[in-house]
């Protein structure tokens, strides 16, 4: 093999290089074929000794010199910015309209992290949201969101807040911040007199009334209120006033209102009181609380909701859920030897998951509920807009409420009379009882609605309301019900009438019959 070359040197040289494909042979030639280890700079010419070691070493100081020179010039040329500190863009302040728009300095997560640990660290975060028993919703708060976007900017080494911080530290200076807020709403309730004066119906009118003046009266369709007194006192004054617009109430607050009046009833009340009973008993005391979630796999038996009667709900649910492993706890080994068993209320908790008059009851109580918690959620929701189904549903409620009480009229009369005393003037108006007639899914499916008069009264009142002194659109409205009676034109196509047959989530009453 040859030692020397002369391949890479430029016509006419007489010097030599060494057979390597070292990269310091692109700044260095063997000037001296006598002596490999003298070396010459391409670059200034200096010959050295030490080979092409030299050469590299030169060539990296050189490296160095120009990095510093170019971070030099940098620093010059930012210099010239007085205002903005260099640190800036790592320190900046995060706010919640930053984390959700415009663009921030992280890149996109699919560019520096791989698939693998996006998959691992989602299956982390919905570990925690399963095991915590918290619900999906909460992932689509803007705080979450801001939470999630102040935690990537932080990055690695971030210790999650004690429970006394949460408790007390975070928590108060949270509170800080609502009142700093809310300093603005004050001072504006100060300037119109609004919190000095009482909240009786005339006020309230008068207040609304103004608001829809200012607005405008041709903007304004529906004015909604919760169902307290002085509210529907406000509405009988609008509704003389302004007969082109509509008063309803919060649907949502109306079928709580329900659902807390039903919970009272003795029947229903005494299955509940057992059942926090065993509950409170259970989560009292370590070691019943251990034994308890044991027998349940680490699944509780308690389950928070927003209100206090969804926790009851879903209490409920959950220990029908648990019944086998809860009265297994109870007849074990292991809760004869807990001296807890022993407290008055212990045995209690005993009786109670033993008796089968208790179990029968909290399902009984359960079935009574699920049907208006269904229309809860439904109204509550955001799949689909529930106006065309409120009605409908609480109809649908009462039918499955019957049947959950094996039509005795005994028990479910009192749960039926609660639901109507809510619904009259609350949910009953005549928006929704057109709503209730324009929703082929009943329509089409329960002849009978379209000979009750009530419906009907009520759905030429909203006409009127709605076209108010527009006589010939009234009649326009009134001439298409009755092509939509008689499934004339698309409305007797079978694609329309296929689409009425099921009233799941996805059924929209407006899409079904939009050609």
């Amino acid at each position: 093999m040859d030692l020397y070359s002369t391949s890479n040197f430029s016509p006419g040289t007489s010097l030599l290089k060494r057979n390597s494909n070292d990269v310091g042979w692109e700044y260095g030639i063997l000037y001296d074929s006598k002596n490999p280890d003298r070396v010459k700079c391409k670059l200034c010419g200096k010959e050295m000794g030490g080979a092409i070691l030299e050469a590299k070493n030169k060539k990296r100081k050189m490296k160095r010199e120009a990095d510093v020179f170019s971070f030099e010039v940098d620093e010059l040329n930012r210099e010239d910015d007085l205002d903005e500190d260099p640190m800036d863009k790592f320190v900046m302040a995060v706010t919640t309209e930053d984390s959700l728009g415009g663009e921030t300095g992280q890149e996109n997560s699919n560019d520096v992290v791989s698939e693998e640990r996006m998959r691992s660290v989602r299956q982390f975060f919905a570990r925690w949201i399963y095991q915590s028993g918290i619900p999906f919703n909460v992932i689509e708060s803007d705080s979450f969101r801001s939470f999630c976007e102040a935690l990537g900017r932080f990055g690695p080494g971030w210790v999650p807040p004690s429970q006394c911080e949460l408790r007390e530290t975070l928590l108060e200076e949270e509170e800080e911040i609502i009142k700093e807020k809310l300093k603005s709403l004050e001072l504006e309730w100060e300037q119109n007199e609004f919190s000095k004066e009482p909240q009786t119906g005339k006020f309230i009118f008068e207040y609304v009334d103004k608001c829809i003046e200012d607005v405008g009266v041709e903007k304004v369709v529906q004015v909604i209120t919760d169902s307290a007194e002085n509210n529907l006192a406000a509405a009988k004054m609008l509704k003389e006033k302004r007969l082109g617009i509509f008063w309803s109430t919060c649907a949502a607050d109306t079928v709580k209102l329900m659902l807390e009046d039903i919970v009272k009833l003795p029947k229903i009340s005494k299955y509940i009181e057992k059942a926090k009973a065993v509950t409170m008993f259970i989560y009292a005391h370590e070691k019943t609380l251990a034994m308890m979630r044991c027998h349940t796999k680490e699944r509780d038996i308690v389950r928070p909701g927003v209100t206090r009667f969804a926790t009851t709900f879903l209490t409920l649910q959950r220990l029908l859920e648990k019944k086998e492993q809860l009265r297994f706890m109870f007849v074990s080994d292991e809760w004869d030897k807990c001296k807890d068993s022993n407290y008055v209320k212990g045995r209690s908790a005993y009786y109670t998951c033993l008796s089968p008059a208790f179990w029968d009851g909290v399902k009984r109580v359960v079935k009574v509920l699920e049907p208006l918690v269904k229309v809860l959620r439904m109204v509550d929701g955001e799949k689909r807009p529930s106006m065309g189904f409120i009605y409908g549903e609480l109809v649908e409620a009462k039918r499955s409420i019957k049947a959950a009480t094996n039509n005795l009229e005994r028990y479910y009369q009192p749960i039926l009379d609660i639901i109507d005393e809510n619904i009259k003037g609350r949910l009953d108006s005549p928006l929704h009882l057109t709503a209730y007639l324009l929703n082929p899914f009943y329509f089409y499916n329960e002849p009978p609605i379209q000979l009750d008069g009530t419906l009907m009264t009520g759905f030429l009142n909203c006409v009127e309301t709605f076209y108010h002194g527009e006589f010939e659109k009234q009649d326009k409205a009134v001439d298409e019900f009755r092509i939509y009676q008689d499934k004339d034109g698309f409305f007797g196509t079978p694609y329309a009438l296929r689409g009425c047959e099921q009233n799941t989530d996805e059924f929209d009453p407006g899409f079904s019959l939009d050609f």
